[in-house]
């Protein structure tokens, strides 16, 4: 496996590249955690501090894998199928 270099243009080729599938459904879950998070910081007043303090981290916790997720790319060249040059995905 090929090491990459922390670089900006390496960043900003992996955020434009396809995500897989599996990461697409850990994305989509973070995403729906992140949601339920910020209604239940929004609605603070009428909920006990323990619970919009876990609201508040389970919210960082979902950014931060939606963030990994998108950066996430197969390295695995896609099977040609018609005729042309193979490329990743």
């Amino acid at each position: 496996m090929k090491k990459d270099t922390l670089s900006v243009s390496n960043v900003v080729d992996r955020l434009t590249s396809p995500t897989p599938s599996f990461w697409k459904k850990v994305q989509k879950l973070a995403l729906v955690i992140g949601a339920v998070s910020a209604s239940i910081i929004t609605a603070g007043a009428a909920l006990p501090a323990v619970v919009v303090t876990v609201a508040g981290y389970a919210g960082l916790a979902a950014g931060t894998v939606v963030t990994v997720a998108q950066l996430t790319k197969d390295d695995e060249p896609t099977p040609v199928t018609d005729g042309s040059a193979p490329s990743t995905k």
